[in-house]
Order: structure tokens, then C-alpha cells, then sequence
């Protein structure tokens, strides 16, 4: 049996477990998606999660919330709920999967005498009617469950479209409204860029009251502070303080943001270790779930400061958990396909992926990507990825036909309009050094990201700016001769000249902080690669 520290049995403490991310819906304002679509992951088994939770000590009575995706696709859901034991249940639910292809589907559910059932739905008109949505709920109350919700999600286009569908149901069945919480503006619908301003619901909503008392959003400001923001900054959080998430592969997560894309989990429950009952750093602030704002309330975090986003490689960092949790997935995906993986790239990839912004699993260019494991390694998490790049054509048809990544053979200082605002996500890495008209290249780089669209750009440093292409075969003096590539070196006023000012007069500006001078690579220790110099990173991000 599990004890937990007393943290964890505060009436507030949040215990969930999401079974699986899977959905049988298609909604376009999914709550999970709030920062791009989640991230898939595997499922524990009946047997797996009934042991972990049965294995803990609580008290009866303890609310238990099974969660997802649409819970009942998990194929032990039955055998999940009722051999959960001392529990008040809840069961969140679309109301249509295969699951409720069974005419006597609630007969299934014969809950442990020590339990109760609670069943929470919400009616999505787009993706079944009002007379299933009907029939559904009245099988359940007939089997003697409280369905406590019945309700449906407002968003702006929800009555326009189906109405006479949701006044339906509500003829029959008493229905609640639920806001929309999520990104929405009329140009984009719900791929809007992540601008506070297109954060819903907010004081235009017809009953801001009422998103008060249901969602716990009661200033809307600090809602926009927490959950709407561009890019996250970094704070001291309690809500670990107030949750028990586990996710669909038994990963212990701080919250649900980190759960839906599988940041830096605490542990799994095969080796569980609580958190401390203390406030937590995080790096994600601002770009939390609506999800999570009840439990730490709706009211700005003081603590909260901006990162330093544009700055040179910081060994320091490589300890942080969610930087060696992501880059060790990369290495092992890199090892079992035979892809590059060099291992400085962590600071580039974990800058990327974790702290740029960007809208997760969205269209993506990689650049330059000669044998790279990053662009497969992104496909293989859900991007949409293009390489671009002058070389290795063959090779990239090849390895991307297997991975889904579509390659281009293409030089940055040509303009393709073809590719104009297509891309939320530029991952260019180590590639603007070896380009001789590197200010052009980057412009026509900005010039293909879509509106908040983010660019992440790493590039090498020097003490002093050494042009193209001389820079390798001056400081690299060991290599063979004619074994050197063509390249330059930057100093952190070149590199704001050359790259990052052209940049914003195009609307592409910096995002976070900016510290090139938090290394001191005059001093030879300091310079990641062997000694001799350095790289460094930039983010940026197309204003709307």
C-alpha cells in the first residue's frame, strides 16, 4: 500500500487519471489541444491501473476522475471501473464510441460496493444527434447512475451551426452551458494565433458570470496571464501541490499541460515518487491549460519572471528533468533508426520543443537538415515536417518516405512563394553560418511562417566575427586540409546586425529575454565545441 505525503489529501487535491488521449470526436476547440494536438502515448491495462490505484492509501469516499480522450475507447474500461474500490468516481464521456454500439452498454458498469459512479457528459452536436445524445443519457439514468452533467460547449460557432440540435436536447434533458476556454479570432477560427487577445471566453461573453462560477475563471486578466500568453516564463507553482494526473502510460505529471504533450514527468507509478509539499519551478507559466487554473486560482502568479530565450549554449541546463527526459527519447529514437543525433544538440532541441511557443505537432520546416535524427524524430511525435535543404535529396526522399517527411531541394536565398505563411514551426539549426548571403536566407525564412508562427534559429559564436566562408579553416587549424566547410562565426552585435534586426523590421521579433553574454567564452571551458568556439540560439516569432 502507497502512503502519500498529506499534501496529496487536501479536500482541493485534484486525483485523475487519463486512460488514454484517444478520441472518438473530432472537435475542433478540444480542450486537450490547446497548444497544438497532445501527444500520443501508450495505454496501461485495466489490470495496471486497478493495482496502482487500489494500492493507494486513501480515505472512502476519495473522488477519482476518469478522464480522457474519450474514456470508454480504453478496451478494460469496464473492468477499470468496477474493480476500483473505495472510490466516489466520475466518468467523463462523449457518449459515442464502439463502446455504445452495445445496446445494453449500461449494464456493463456493476461498480464495487465500496464505490460510487458519477457520469459527466457533454453533447457535441457535430459529432452525434440530439436523439442519440437523448437515448444515451436516458439509458444511463434507467440503470440508476447520477449523470450529473449534461451540457454543451459555446463557442462562437456552435449555434450558428446547430441550434435547433442543442434546443433539442434541451427540451428533453435540463442542459448546462460550458464556455469555450481556448484560442479563437475570426480569420483563424480555432487555429488562432496564441495572442491574449484571442484567448476565449473573454468580456464580450454573453454570461461572464456564469464562466466565474463554472470554469473558476473570476478575473480575466489573470486567466490571460496564465493561460494566454505567447511564449511561458518561469515560476515558483503550487499546483503540484494540489494534483494527482496520471497519464495513459502511468506517467505522474505536474499538470495537465505537461501531461497532453508528455513534458518532463515526475515518475511512473511503477516507481512512484511524490512531489515535495512545496512550490515547484516551472518554465511553462503562461501557456497553462484552462484545465488547471481552479486549483491554484485565478489570480496572476507573482513569481513569474521572463526566461532568457536568446542566449549561447548553457551546459548548466543539461541536468534540468524535462531537457534529459526529451533528449534521451531523441537519442533512443536516433539509435534504434541509425540517425544522427549529436549530443550538444539537446540545447537546440529542448529550446525548440519546450520553450519557444510554438504550436505543438503543427506544420513544421526543418532546415538544412542534412542526415539529422530532429525532422524524423518530430514526425515521429505528430508534426507535419518539411526538410529544405540544397543537399541530400536522395537521402531525405529516402529516410522521409519511411518517417512521412516530405523533402525539398532548395536554396534559402531563392524565395519560394509556395511556401509563403504555410509553416507554424522553423527549426533552423546550424545552417545560417554556412550561408553567404545569411540576412537574405533569413528573410525568406520569415517570410514562410504564418502568423505567430515561431522560427528557432542556432548559429555559431566566436570573440570575434570571422566572415564566410573563412571562419572554419581559421579556428578548426587541426582539421586536414580541404577538409573544412565553408562558414562564418558570429559575435553577439554581428548577429543582431546581420540577423536578428533584419528580422524585426519584418514584424519577426525576439521572444523572451535576450543574454548573449551569459557565457564568458573568452574563457576556452566554455566553448562547447572542444574548445574552440561556441553556438548559440535565438527565438523568434511572426507578429500577427
Amino acid at each position: 500500500m502507497v502512503k502519500l505525503p498529506s499534501h496529496y489529501y487536501h479536500q482541493r487535491c485534484y486525483w485523475a487519471h487519463m486512460v488514454t488521449l484517444r478520441c472518438s470526436a473530432r472537435c475542433p476547440f478540444c480542450i486537450l489541444n490547446g497548444r497544438g494536438r497532445r501527444i500520443a502515448q501508450k495505454e496501461m491495462s485495466g489490470k495496471e491501473i486497478l493495482e496502482w490505484w487500489n494500492g493507494v492509501e486513501h480515505q472512502p469516499g476519495q473522488k477519482l476522475s476518469i478522464i480522457g480522450g474519450e474514456p470508454t475507447m480504453h478496451p478494460d474500461i469496464v473492468e477499470i471501473i468496477n474493480g476500483l474500490k473505495n472510490y466516489h468516481i466520475t466518468l467523463t464521456t462523449n457518449c459515442k464510441s464502439p463502446f455504445y454500439n452495445d445496446p445494453d452498454f449500461n449494464k456493463k458498469f456493476k461498480v464495487h460496493p465500496t464505490s460510487t459512479l458519477r457520469i459527466n457528459t457533454t453533447f457535441h452536436p457535430h459529432h452525434l444527434t440530439a436523439d442519440e445524445y437523448i437515448a444515451v443519457i436516458a439509458k444511463w439514468r434507467k440503470s440508476s447512475y447520477f449523470v450529473d452533467q449534461t451540457s454543451f460547449v459555446y463557442t462562437p460557432e456552435t449555434m450558428k451551426q446547430y441550434g435547433d440540435e442543442i434546443r433539442k436536447v434541451s427540451a428533453n434533458i435540463a442542459m448546462t452551458e460550458g464556455s469555450f476556454l481556448g484560442f479563437y479570432d475570426n480569420e483563424y477560427g480555432f487555429s488562432a494565433p496564441f495572442e491574449p487577445e484571442n484567448l476565449m471566453p473573454n468580456e464580450g461573453y454573453h454570461d461572464i458570470k456564469r464562466v466565474g462560477e463554472r470554469c473558476g475563471l473570476t478575473d480575466l486578466n489573470a486567466y490571460r496571464h496564465i493561460c494566454g500568453q505567447a511564449t511561458g516564463q518561469e515560476v515558483q507553482c503550487w499546483h503540484p501541490r494540489r494534483s494527482l494526473i496520471i497519464g495513459p502510460n502511468g506517467n505522474y505529471h505536474h499538470c495537465h499541460y505537461k501531461m497532453y504533450y508528455d513534458i518532463g514527468p515526475v515518475c511512473n507509478v511503477k516507481d512512484f515518487k511524490p512531489t515535495p509539499n512545496k512550490d515547484i519551478t516551472c518554465r511553462h507559466y503562461g501557456l497553462c491549460n484552462w484545465c488547471d487554473v481552479p486549483r491554484v486560482g485565478c489570480v496572476k502568479n507573482k513569481t513569474a519572471k521572463p526566461q532568457v530565450l536568446n542566449k549561447l549554449y548553457d551546459k548548466k541546463e543539461r541536468g534540468l528533468p524535462e531537457i534529459d527526459y526529451l533528449f534521451t527519447d531523441i537519442q533512443k529514437f536516433g539509435i534504434k533508426y541509425s540517425l544522427e543525433c549529436n549530443k550538444l544538440k539537446w540545447f537546440e532541441y529542448a529550446y525548440s520543443l519546450l520553450y519557444s511557443g510554438h504550436r505543438i505537432r503543427g506544420k513544421t520546416l526543418d532546415v538544412g537538415s542534412a542526415r539529422s535524427v530532429f525532422p524524423y524524430y518530430l514526425s515521429h511525435r505528430g508534426y507535419n515536417v518539411t526538410t529544405i535543404d540544397v543537399s541530400d535529396g536522395p537521402y531525405r526522399d529516402e529516410v522521409g518516405g519511411k518517417f512521412g517527411v516530405t523533402s525539398i531541394v532548395g536554396d534559402l536565398r531563392e524565395f519560394d512563394p509556395e511556401l509563403e505563411g504555410q509553416f507554424d514551426l522553423i527549426t533552423n539549426l546550424s545552417v545560417i553560418e554556412h550561408i553567404d548571403e545569411d540576412t537574405r536566407a533569413i528573410q525568406n525564412l520569415a517570410r514562410y511562417l504564418r502568423p505567430g508562427g515561431v522560427m528557432v534559429i542556432s548559429t555559431d559564436f566566436y570573440t570575434r566575427y570571422i566572415e564566410y566562408p573563412d571562419a572554419n579553416r581559421i579556428i578548426v587549424s587541426d582539421r586536414p586540409a580541404g577538409s573544412h566547410t565553408d562558414s562564418r562565426v558570429y559575435t553577439p552585435e554581428t548577429f543582431e546586425r546581420r540577423i536578428l534586426r533584419p528580422l524585426e523590421q519584418m514584424g519577426v521579433k525576439r521572444v523572451g529575454n535576450t543574454d548573449f553574454n551569459n557565457i564568458d567564452i573568452t574563457k576556452r571551458e566554455e566553448r562547447s565545441v572542444r574548445g574552440l568556439y561556441t553556438f548559440g540560439i535565438a527565438i523568434v516569432r511572426k507578429q500577427t
